[in-house]
């Protein structure tokens, strides 16, 4: 959707390598020629220049200068608005937006197109939405732990650098994950029920170990446990951390699950799933059914000084029924995991960060930078950010604009422009949006024309007036009120469609020259026509472009056989 802004497209500009100096003079100001007649400033060049056939090609010479000037590097600067000033309409929309898969090569913002390549919500004016509430914490990312949340090849890691003969050929080639059905053995020997141990997902669809019983009752005990030639962390025990993340879909009443770590000594630690407990005691995984718990404490915080080693890991599950699936089973890492950073309202009132390591569902982070090292290789799901759209941060080619003689009105110049918001469909993509609403940034009397217009694609200034086919919606009368107050411009933005708004206000050439910013450029755009405001002409017959052009054209008056002399 490339909309020009550029003032370089110029009826000057020569069509092929010669240039037309008849018509770069006849585009001369006359204040030009009245300004280079004279000897004074330019006495140690005029000099040489003893004829009226010289001085005319002096002329044509800077006149040639300035075309050129005007198509390369010495003029070929870009004027954009200046968004730090409250002068410059910056029309925004402001909402959620979940993105379904961010893969670990992604960063924050970006997402799969529905060509099959990374895009970037923030190439199309997208931000973070602003903390504008002082009253609550900031955590603008939300996933969820497990249950749409994320898939980690640390989750399933444990026991680490063991293998076994997966296709029975005599080759023990494939790496053992503790979450792989084929490790565990059951015993039904203590229940009137059963047990099962099978592959199954979490809630989020990543890989999971399901452990489930049934017909059990009170005293009724069912064993799952991993094969203990795979179990074999030998020390520094205190210190490692039980890492544990599940679903619990089934827990009747009176039913615990427990997880036992046990030494070969027979010594136990055990943490436990159960309804009758709370999560804030050290050894409680879940109290209740839901999906993604997650738990990390160091065996040494739970039961100090008790295991001399881990050489068995076993799940119980007595006194009723239970399904619970495991997304995440390690007894083995030396540290906790972090999984984001959040904000929130410390005992003294005040707004702090700190890590998360124990999240329950669906949380929300400051951002994704605050993930551990360890998962920089997971794919995350369901991703939502609160976000906001700024025309400010869009390309600069989505907005089409100039400044003309106000005429008969009471101010220097009318600024007009069309800004555009375009925000990319894709079916990783789910909106859910606020308004468009721009903020008042003159007084009421200043606005002559304000419009937007839903289109299909991006509008410029030759898409409005009355020979426009663009179906504009008055909103002029919507800027009765204060600088600085907030205006709706339409409803919430589809992102099937371009919302553009087109204004007509009127300024001061002060404020015109505060709302615009020049920088350096190739033929990048600036006002789409200048109504004197940044042209050639402004070039040519300002002090500078006079002594630029008149420059460069005595040094080459010569190598171009206009004026003679040795």
């Amino acid at each position: 959707m490339a909309i020009s802004s550029d003032s370089n497209d110029d009826p000057l500009a020569p069509t092929d390598r010669t240039p037309d100096y008849d018509r770069a003079l006849a585009a001369l100001d006359p204040a030009a020629f009245t300004w280079l007649d004279s000897a004074e400033l330019f006495a140690g060049v005029d000099r040489g220049l003893d004829s009226a056939t010289d001085r005319r090609g002096f002329m044509i010479a800077a006149g040639a200068a300035a075309v050129t000037a005007a198509a390369g590097p010495v003029a070929a600067q870009e004027t954009t608005l200046n968004y730090e000033t409250d002068m410059t309409p910056d029309p925004r929309t402001r909402g959620s937006v979940a993105v379904d898969e961010v893969g670990p090569d992604m960063g924050m913002l970006e997402f799969i197109n529905d060509a099959g390549e990374t895009d970037d919500l923030a190439d199309y004016g997208g931000m973070l939405a602003a903390d504008d509430d002082d009253s609550a914490a900031y955590n603008p990312v939300q996933f969820d732990a497990g249950a749409g949340g994320f898939e980690a090849d640390t989750f399933g890691a444990f026991p680490r650098d063991e293998t076994y003969d997966e296709s029975g050929d005599g080759s023990e080639d494939t790496a053992v994950s503790a979450l792989d059905s084929t490790h565990w053995s059951t015993d039904e020997a203590n229940t009137v029920g059963t047990i099962s141990v099978a592959d199954s997902e979490s809630a989020g669809g990543v890989p999971g170990l399901q452990v489930s019983t049934s017909s059990q009752g009170s005293g009724d005990t069912a064993i799952a446990t991993l094969d203990s030639q795979h179990v074999t962390v030998a020390d520094s025990i205190d210190q490692r951390v039980i890492q544990l993340g599940v679903d619990v879909t089934t827990l009747e009443s009176a039913a615990v699950v427990d997880i036992i770590s046990r030494d070969s000594d027979g010594n136990t630690v055990t943490v436990s799933i159960d309804d009758a407990m709370t999560l804030d005691d050290r050894d409680i995984v879940a109290d209740s059914t839901g999906s993604a718990f997650v738990y990390q404490q160091q065996i040494g915080d739970v039961n100090p000084d008790t295991l001399n080693d881990i050489d068995e890991l076993e799940i119980q599950v007595s006194e009723g029924n239970a399904d619970v699936t495991f997304f995440w089973m390690d007894v083995e890492r030396a540290e906790r995991l972090k999984l984001g950073t959040e904000e929130y309202e410390n005992s003294d009132g005040d707004y702090v960060t700190q890590s998360v390591y124990e999240p329950q569902g669906a949380y929300s982070v400051q951002d994704l930078g605050g993930l551990d090292d360890a998962f920089d290789g997971a794919t995350l799901y369901s991703v939502q950010y609160d976000i906001q759209f700024r025309v400010s941060e869009a390309p600069s080619s989505w907005v089409d604009f100039q400044f003309e003689e106000a005429g008969r009105y009471d101010r220097d110049l009318r600024f007009q422009a069309v800004q555009n918001i375009d925000l990319p469909t894709a079916f990783d993509l789910s909106w859910s949006l606020d308004d468009f609403v721009v903020d008042q940034s003159h007084p009421s009397s200043r606005y002559l024309t304000v419009e937007v217009a839903t289109e299909s694609e991006a509008q410029t200034l030759e898409d409005t007036g009355d020979d426009s086919s663009t179906s504009w919606t008055g909103r002029t009368s919507r800027f009765d009120g204060k600088i600085g107050d907030t205006v709706e411009l339409s409803g919430a933005p589809s992102a099937s469609d371009v919302e553009a708004v087109h204004y007509d206000v009127l300024v001061d050439e002060s404020e015109r020259q505060e709302m615009t910013t020049e920088g350096s450029g190739g033929a990048g755009g600036g006002p789409a026509g200048g109504g004197g405001n940044g042209g050639v002409l402004d070039f040519v017959t300002s002090l500078p472009g006079m002594i630029a052009t008149g420059l460069v054209s005595a040094l080459g008056l010569r190598r171009l056989g206009i004026i003679g002399g040795s």
